[in-house]
């Protein structure tokens, strides 16, 4: 299905450009793994780049529109989550909620959305705005792979080293660059470290958002190795839990399929976030 839009936004893109100016400007349009061709007739290098860039920002303007029509259907079908803070999910539903911090990462991101699209695992990634502003094509990839985004703030600082103003812009600030690039609007968030008190989530209530922390820290940004971030991992393995992993060490990539299996073996569904805050009553 995105597919076909995304070739429909493509279509609609290459009839806007060849009524712009005397150049032409002729569009192929793929429903297949490339997107589509595109073929310049024009008599400079300045008009070729003039028309490169204002495809790209119609293109950008599609797909935000496009996601923001989406999470509209998607929250009108949705309850209103009555929690302020998340700590674990339903102990009596069968899940676990694979959770990822601190990315987007151009040398991990990619490899730990290939883990989880092979073993057809929905995830939750607590994102940095800051990264998410130097890496947009990343948060893009996440979102468009189905991933649940969260604000993980803008800075990744100690909040509780922050002034209340301030911890009101690590918020604000994370939320806005993920709009920026998404269109979408955030439901959750986890401040770094699980540092937090009551002005913390006080703040992410005001704007918004319920505060996730977790069950199971397996210690994999340590990268203390393979077998000591799975023992970690199957100690704290339980109904409902939230465990809690990071976009960065290349033994987080490592050891995920051994964990996604083992969580499968065990009898445990996956759950985004989300998922897990409306089966909490």
């Amino acid at each position: 299905m995105k597919k076909v839009v995304l070739a429909i936004i493509l279509i609609i893109t290459g009839a806007f450009f060849s009524g712009c100016n005397s150049n032409s400007l002729s569009f192929v349009p793929d429903i297949g793994d490339a997107a589509g061709t595109l073929t310049y007739t024009v008599s400079n290098w300045t008009d070729a780049n003039n028309h490169y860039h204002a495809m790209l920002k119609f293109n950008h303007d599609m797909y935000i529109k496009l996601n923001q029509l989406q999470d509209q259907i998607r929250r009108a079908k949705s309850e209103k989550i009555a929690h302020t803070e998340i700590y674990y999910g339903n102990p009596n539903i069968r899940a676990v909620a694979l959770t990822f911090d601190d990315g987007p990462h151009p040398w991990s991101t990619k490899k730990l959305l290939a883990v989880l699209k092979k073993y057809h695992v929905k995830a939750t990634f607590f994102v940095v705005g800051k990264m998410c502003q130097q890496y947009p094509q990343l948060l893009k990839a996440i979102y468009d792979d189905g991933h649940l985004i969260a604000n993980h703030t803008y800075n990744h600082k100690n909040l509780l080293r922050l002034t209340p103003a301030q911890i009101d812009e690590e918020w604000r600030m994370g939320n806005n660059t993920i709009r920026t690039v998404l269109g979408i609007k955030v439901d959750f968030c986890r401040p770094p470290g699980g540092n937090f008190d009551y002005i913390v989530t006080d703040s992410a209530k005001k704007k918004g958002l319920t505060t996730v922390l977790w069950t199971d820290d397996p210690g994999d940004y340590a990268q203390p190795g393979k077998e000591v971030i799975m023992d970690k991992f199957l100690d704290f393995l339980d109904t409902g839990g939230i465990i809690l992993l990071h976009d960065g060490p290349q033994q987080t990539i490592d050891v995920l399929p051994e964990m996604i299996k083992e969580i499968r073996k065990r009898g445990y569904k996956f759950q985004t976030m989300d998922e897990m805050a409306r089966d909490l009553k």
